[in-house]
């Protein structure tokens, strides 16, 4: 019988409403009072829930810092929702400049007094900034992007910095695996400096430790200076491209790259007829996981048959659902301009959830805790995010990735396969490697099933016997 009809049938006037309808209707409103109630006492308390602040360093012209930006307060907003607990941000815009990132982090931390920074500031930036003002050096900083110079002189410098990504050398490993698939013996890798303070060659010795086991060897590189710091930066590409056409390369990595760089390479490297058959393209998870949010003209003209690793997270969760909706609703009002590509990436996921990490901690310390605490607090962090699983080792997120194989087609890309450091490509994996997890995971569960009902039955029994006093058996 459903609950919606009214009693007695017939005109609804004059009649009773029914209790089921009653209940529910009370229910509602309940609810809707209590939803008040809390967001009014989040109003009210506003000046008392403070838990901390925290500052953001991001270059605001790319789209990887417009992203940023955007998810970072979507997080400072949803906490205090969540808890009614306001967690202050301040950002400032790097512009891609180093110089500019030391300045940002030092103004943050001694006039706007924050924790902890989050963004784009890679390690030698991290260090430099450490160098000239010792003030910096113990506050907590959270790097997005991934980045080959976590050594070991960095680390003890800047031992303050965390990477919200895994170990670098998984993607230069799909990257080999890509490469020794399609017998390709000699590649020539390019990459754009993540900073002016120093050079990320490290990235090419990652690629050359991943081949080493293969017929496949680097032939040469290209490194390019950050495309922010050059004056003419199509000409420069176009001057450095030259020179790798004509040293006859034809197998191409792209190692590291921001998005504003890539469009440029592409753009010169069809100009130059080196995106024609007998070329391949390979690029990195920076660009393949920003590749929703270019033009598909661009795409189609420009980088035909590009092949990517691109990292992959859940993308059907309801959590991550509700958090595409809001997302692309803020970033078309602050970038009009952009409304057609308005998707978030993976460094959008990370930014979230790098920021309800660190609310997290202050909120736990109430936001009375020195750096170290609090970094320790951080680092100890073992919950599912929007970006997948946050947990922390060595200082860089713990979970091993996984990557989907693309290849840009017509105007946009498809999904070949994906591949993983411990399984290699699915085509490749034996079916029972996946069904032994699968089965591990469903015999764990069922154990757990089996350990409840247990404790239910034994529990049934004990009330049984005392609601009924059965007389003991023994008796």
């Amino acid at each position: 019988m459903w609950c919606l009809d009214w009693e007695g049938g017939g005109s609804v006037e004059g009649k009773k409403m029914h209790p089921c309808v009653r209940a529910f209707l009370l229910s509602l409103l309940l609810l809707v009072a209590m939803a008040k109630e809390t967001w009014d006492k989040c109003q009210m308390s506003e000046h008392d829930q403070i838990i901390g602040s925290i500052g953001g360093v991001i270059d605001k012209s790319s789209r990887v810092g417009k992203e940023l930006k955007i998810a970072m307060e979507m997080a400072a907003n949803d906490f205090r929702r969540s808890t009614c607990s306001k967690l202050v941000l301040h950002l400032r815009d790097s512009n891609g400049h180093s110089a500019h990132v030391a300045t940002a982090v030092i103004d943050l931390v001694k006039r706007k007094r924050v924790q902890a920074i989050i963004g784009t500031v890679s390690p030698q930036e991290a260090a430099l900034v450490s160098e000239f003002d010792k003030v910096t050096k113990d506050i907590p900083i959270i790097s997005i992007p991934p980045t080959s110079s976590l050594l070991p002189p960095l680390l003890s410098q800047s031992p303050f910095l965390v990477q919200m990504s895994p170990n670098i050398a998984a993607h230069m490993q799909c990257n080999a695996a890509i490469i020794s698939h399609f017998r390709w013996h000699k590649v020539t890798a390019i990459y754009e400096n993540s900073n002016s303070v120093s050079t990320d060659s490290g990235l090419v010795a990652l690629l050359s430790d991943a081949l080493e086991l293969t017929d496949s060897t680097v032939k040469s590189h290209a490194a390019f200076p950050p495309v922010s710091s050059l004056l003419d930066p199509r000409a420069f590409v176009e001057k450095e491209l030259k020179k790798l056409w004509s040293k006859s390369s034809r197998v191409f990595v792209v190692l590291q790259s921001s998005l504003e760089f890539a469009m440029i390479l592409f753009e010169k490297a069809k100009q130059m007829g080196m995106m024609e058959r007998g070329y391949v393209w390979i690029v990195s998870d920076e660009i393949a996981s920003l590749l929703d949010s270019v033009d598909d003209s661009f795409i189609s003209a420009n980088m035909q048959g590009v092949i990517g690793c691109k990292t992959n997270f859940v993308d059907t969760s309801k959590s991550y659902r509700q958090f595409k909706l809001m997302f692309r609703r803020k970033y078309r009002l602050v970038y009009p301009e952009e409304d057609d590509y308005s998707n978030p990436s993976l460094f959008a996921l990370r930014a979230y959830d790098a920021t309800w990490t660190l609310a997290m901690a202050l909120k736990k310390s109430q936001g009375r805790t020195n750096s170290k605490e609090l970094l320790n607090s951080l680092l100890s962090s073992d919950f599912r995010g929007l970006s997948g699983e946050v947990s922390f080792k060595n200082g860089e997120l713990s979970q091993s990735p996984v990557f989907r194989i693309i290849n840009v087609v017509g105007r946009k890309y498809r999904e070949i396969t994906f591949w993983s450091p411990e399984f290699g490509f699915v085509e490749n994996l034996a079916k029972d490697a996946w069904m032994k997890v699968f089965f591990l995971k469903l015999i764990k569960e069922c154990f757990k099933c089996f350990i409840y009902l247990e404790v239910v039955r034994h529990n049934f029994l004990f009330l049984f016997l005392i609601v009924f006093r059965i007389p003991d058996l023994q008796n």
